[in-house]
């Protein structure tokens, strides 16, 4: 590979959970966080249960459909298992580029705004 080209990548994603949960009173992770779980669960759901047990199909289900606290629910219920994280802070931790641009190895561009 020659290059890579990074765009809105989660530069810190401990501090934009922060930044999610106290700007305009977390209203902004609570109705983004709302509206993905039910995109996700209309729209990803049915592909999803494909390549899962019918028991986490089942869970993942109900998390979408019960999800009333936007933005964490998904963080908890689905990245952290999907992505085989031990906890929350730990695919934080890994899911961040913040701490780790000095690992790649090409050139890279990120493009990402003041407040990703």
């Amino acid at each position: 590979m020659d290059g890579a080209g990074l765009y809105a990548c989660p530069f810190d994603l401990k501090g934009g959970k922060k930044f999610f949960d106290t700007n305009c009173f977390g209203l902004y992770s609570w109705v983004v966080g709302i509206n993905l779980s039910s995109n996700l669960g209309k729209y990803a759901l049915p592909e999803l249960t494909k390549y899962c047990s019918p028991e986490e199909a089942v869970r993942l289900r109900k998390s979408f459909e019960n999800n009333w606290k936007g933005l964490s629910v998904l963080d908890s219920d689905l990245y952290v298992p999907m992505f085989g994280y031990d906890s929350i802070d730990d695919y934080y931790s890994h899911g961040t580029v913040a701490g780790h641009l000095h690992k790649i190895k090409v050139p890279t561009f990120c493009l990402s705004a003041n407040d990703d």
